[in-house]
């Protein structure tokens, strides 16, 4: 997408481009633009949404949300540095402010910190913290002085929070 916010800069695979423009000419048929669309649906500023995220990460932000309003799926898939965690941490923030149950799963608990740098990142971790589920993860303030700012539950309180409906776990 070379809208409004800036230039892209990663290139797309040949094999890849006739795939990728298709679906964002879709995705604006249906929405209109596609920055204007991301920024409506994520709740924050065009010029907000344009400090905190690529364009490339606009235009997936506004793809899974497609999918997903259309009860499909959506993979996240990219080379290293482009900001699929932002993306995610956007799309999840989305989904919360929605009151929809977010669930992150991870074999590695070092991706933990990268989700919370993604959300602090893009202005989102005071509306929207995770749930860690794994027993070795835990989130440091990578932006600050390195404390500890989430810890995971213990296996007591991730089995009552896994069986509380959505309205009833904390705001965030």
């Amino acid at each position: 997408n070379c809208g409004v916010i800036s230039w892209p800069l990663p290139t797309v695979q040949r094999k890849l481009k006739s795939e990728l423009g298709y679906a964002l000419s879709r995705l604006e048929g249906n929405n209109g633009n596609i920055e204007q669309y991301g920024s409506a649906e994520l709740g924050i500023g065009f010029d907000t949404m344009s400090e905190r995220l690529s364009p490339e990460q606009v235009d997936a932000i506004g793809l899974a949300i497609d999918r997903i309003y259309s009860g499909r799926g959506f993979i996240l898939v990219d080379e290293t540095g482009i900001g699929k965690g932002r993306t995610i941490a956007s799309v999840a923030a989305w989904g919360a402010r929605l009151g929809k149950r977010i669930i992150f799963l991870t074999d590695r608990a070092n991706l933990f910190p990268d989700l919370g740098r993604d959300l602090i990142d893009i202005g989102e971790w005071e509306r929207f913290r995770p749930l860690i589920t794994n027993s070795d993860g835990k989130i440091l303030d990578s932006m600050g002085n390195g404390e500890e700012i989430s810890q995971p539950l213990t296996a007591s309180e991730l089995r009552r929070a896994m069986e509380m409906e959505p309205k009833e776990l904390p705001a965030n």
